[in-house]
C-alpha cells in the first residue's frame, strides 16, 4: 500500500505556512513561504492566467514555492500518495501541475485534495461502497458539447448503464434519479458548469430546459446539499465545476464541497475551463484504470493526466474520440481540435497543462 503523506498550507497577512506531516514522524515539518495573504491572491491569480492562456514556461513563475517543492521531494517518494489542503486562494492552484527535478509532480506521485484535515478525516471514515453497483451517467445537456455526448456514452458502457440522454437530463430529472438511488456507485455529469461569484450556493451544473422556468435550468450546490447520497465517486466533467467562493473561516460554498457534506466519498472537478476533446481521452483513460484495471482512484487519475500530456498528434487519431469526429461533424459544434492532421505526428499536443490539469481528486483517494 502506498504512503500517504499531508501536506497542509496556512496563509497569514505576511507568510504562508506549510505543514508536511508523515505517520512515521512525530512531529509535521514545517516550512514558510515568503508570500502573505495579498501576495498569494496575486500569485495565484496570475499563475491560473498563464496556464489557462497556455503559457509555455510555467517554471519560471513557481519560484516562491520552488523550496516547498524540493522539500516535498526529499520527505517523499516517487508514487507516494500526497494529499495536499489548500487555504485561502491556494484553493485554486494545481499543485499536480507544479515542477519537480522529475516534470510536474504528478509524474512522480498521485496527487489528492481536501478542503481541510477535519473533512478528509470524515471522508476516509466512510464506507468505500465498492458493492455498491448503480450509477447515473449525463452528458451534453445543451447540444454544444458533442465530445461530452461520447464520453457520457462511453462511461456508461464502462459502467453498464444506460446513459442519460442530454436533451432529457432535466434539473428536476436529475433530482429524482439522485433521491431514488439507493446504490449509486458513481455519478458522472459531463456538461457546462457555472459558478456564481455573488452566490456561490447557486453555482452548478447545467441541465436541459424544462417546464420549471430559465431559473431551474442549474442543478445547483444548493440542490445538492439537501441529498443525502453515498456516491464513492461524483465526476463533474464541466467548465469551472471545482471553484468554490471562500468564506470566512475559509469555508468553501460550491459543488465540491456541497457533494461532500452531501455524503460523496470523492469528487473529480475542474478547476478552470475545460476543453471536451481532452476531457474526453481523460476520462476514458481513467474510468478505464480505476474501473477496468483496479488502480485506486488518485493513481488512476494520475495515469489518465499523464497520458493525455504525452498523447501524440498520431496517437490522437487513432483514438476513438477522433475515430467519430471523422463520422460527424463536431468541428462547428465543439471548441475542442477535432483533427490533429495539422500538427506534426509526434508533436503532443496536450502537453500544456491547460489541458491535462484542470481536474483535481477532492477527498478519498482509494
Amino acid at each position: 500500500m502506498s504512503r500517504v503523506v499531508l501536506l497542509e498550507f496556512f496563509v497569514q497577512p505576511d507568510d504562508t505556512l506549510a505543514f508536511l506531516v508523515r505517520a512515521d514522524r512525530e512531529e509535521p515539518r514545517l516550512e514558510h513561504v515568503a508570500l502573505g495573504r495579498d501576495a498569494v491572491l496575486d500569485w495565484t491569480t496570475r499563475l491560473l492566467s498563464m496556464v489557462t492562456a497556455g503559457d509555455a514556461d510555467l517554471k519560471k513563475h513557481q519560484t516562491p514555492f520552488q523550496p516547498l517543492l524540493t522539500v516535498v521531494e526529499q520527505e517523499t517518494a516517487p508514487d507516494d500518495v500526497i494529499c495536499i489542503v489548500p487555504h485561502g486562494p491556494l484553493h485554486l492552484v494545481p499543485f499536480h501541475a507544479l515542477e519537480t527535478n522529475a516534470g510536474p509532480l504528478i509524474r512522480r506521485n498521485p496527487v489528492v485534495y481536501a478542503p481541510s484535515a477535519s473533512v478528509l478525516a470524515s471522508i476516509t471514515a466512510r464506507n468505500r461502497g465498492a458493492e455498491k453497483q448503480g450509477a447515473i451517467v449525463v452528458g451534453d445537456t445543451r447540444g454544444d458539447l458533442p465530445y461530452a455526448g461520447l464520453e457520457a456514452r462511453m462511461v456508461s458502457r464502462l459502467l453498464a448503464v444506460e446513459a442519460v440522454p442530454g436533451r432529457q437530463a432535466t434539473r428536476r430529472r436529475l433530482m429524482e434519479a439522485i433521491v431514488a438511488a439507493r446504490d449509486l456507485r458513481v455519478l458522472h455529469l459531463a456538461c457546462h458548469g457555472t459558478f456564481d461569484v455573488d452566490e456561490p450556493l447557486a453555482s452548478g451544473i447545467l441541465t436541459a430546459s424544462g417546464d420549471d422556468g430559465n431559473q431551474a435550468n442549474v442543478l445547483s450546490a444548493r440542490d445538492l446539499l439537501d441529498i443525502e447520497m453515498t456516491a464513492d465517486l461524483v465526476t463533474l466533467s464541466a467548465c469551472d465545476s471545482g471553484i468554490s467562493e471562500r468564506r470566512p473561516g475559509d469555508e468553501l460554498v460550491g459543488l465540491t464541497r456541497a457533494l461532500l457534506v452531501a455524503g460523496a466519498r470523492s469528487v473529480l472537478a475542474s478547476l478552470w475551463k475545460v476543453d471536451d476533446l481532452s476531457t474526453s481521452v481523460l476520462m476514458r483513460a481513467f474510468y478505464e484504470g480505476w474501473l477496468r484495471d483496479g488502480l485506486p482512484k488518485a493513481q488512476a487519475l494520475r495515469s489518465a493526466q499523464c497520458r493525455v500530456m504525452d498523447l501524440t498528434a498520431v496517437e490522437l487519431e487513432a483514438t476513438d474520440e477522433a475515430k467519430q469526429a471523422r463520422d460527424r461533424d463536431f468541428s462547428r459544434k465543439s471548441h475542442a481540435t477535432p483533427s490533429a492532421t495539422r500538427f506534426e505526428p509526434n508533436a503532443r499536443i496536450f502537453a500544456h497543462p491547460r489541458h491535462w490539469a484542470p481536474f483535481t481528486l477532492v477527498g478519498n483517494w482509494h
